[in-house]
C-alpha cells in the first residue's frame, strides 16, 4: 500500500484554521486584541496543535489581575496554566473522515512576557479528509462586553 501525502490538506487546513481562529476575534471585538498564532504540524501518527496567547487574550479566557505595579502573580499565572489546560483539552474539534478524535496531551505554560502557550496532541491515522474546528470563541467572555 503507497504512503498518502497529507501536505495539501496541512497547508488548506492550517490556513483555514489560521483564518478562523485569528481573524474572527478582530472582526468581533470592540477592543484591539492581542497577537495570537495556531500553528498546526500533521505527522504520520500525530497531529500537534501550538496555540499561543497574547496576554489580552489570555484574559478573555481566565481571570488575569495585575496588582498595583502592572505585574501577575506567579500563583495566579499557575491556576491560569491549570485553568488554560483543562479548557485547551476541549478546545478543538478534530475529525479524520468524519470520525472525531480526543486529545491525548493539552498543557500549558506562560512566558516571560505573559503570553500563554498551549500544546495540544491528536492521535492521527492515514485520511482523506481533516476537518479542525475551533472552540475557542465560544468558549471566551467576549459576549460579556458592551457593544462598541
Amino acid at each position: 500500500m503507497a504512503k498518502t501525502e497529507h501536505r495539501p490538506v496541512r497547508a488548506w487546513a492550517a490556513r483555514w484554521f489560521l483564518a478562523v481562529f485569528c481573524g474572527l476575534p478582530s472582526a468581533v471585538l470592540g477592543h484591539d486584541p492581542g497577537l495570537s498564532t495556531a500553528t498546526l504540524r500533521l505527522e504520520s501518527d500525530k497531529l500537534e496543535a501550538v496555540l499561543v496567547f497574547s496576554v489580552v487574550d489570555v484574559g478573555e479566557l481566565v481571570d488575569l489581575h495585575r496588582d498595583g505595579k502592572g505585574q501577575i502573580a506567579k500563583e495566579q499565572l499557575a491556576k491560569a496554566a491549570a485553568e488554560l489546560s483543562a479548557k485547551a483539552a476541549q478546545s478543538l474539534e478534530v475529525e479524520f473522515d468524519e470520525q472525531p478524535v480526543q486529545t491525548t496531551v493539552a498543557r500549558c505554560r506562560f512566558e516571560e512576557t505573559d503570553n500563554a502557550s498551549i500544546y495540544l496532541s491528536f492521535p492521527a491515522r492515514p485520511f482523506a479528509k481533516l476537518v479542525v474546528r475551533s472552540k475557542w470563541l465560544a468558549m471566551a467572555r467576549w459576549e460579556q462586553r458592551q457593544p462598541f
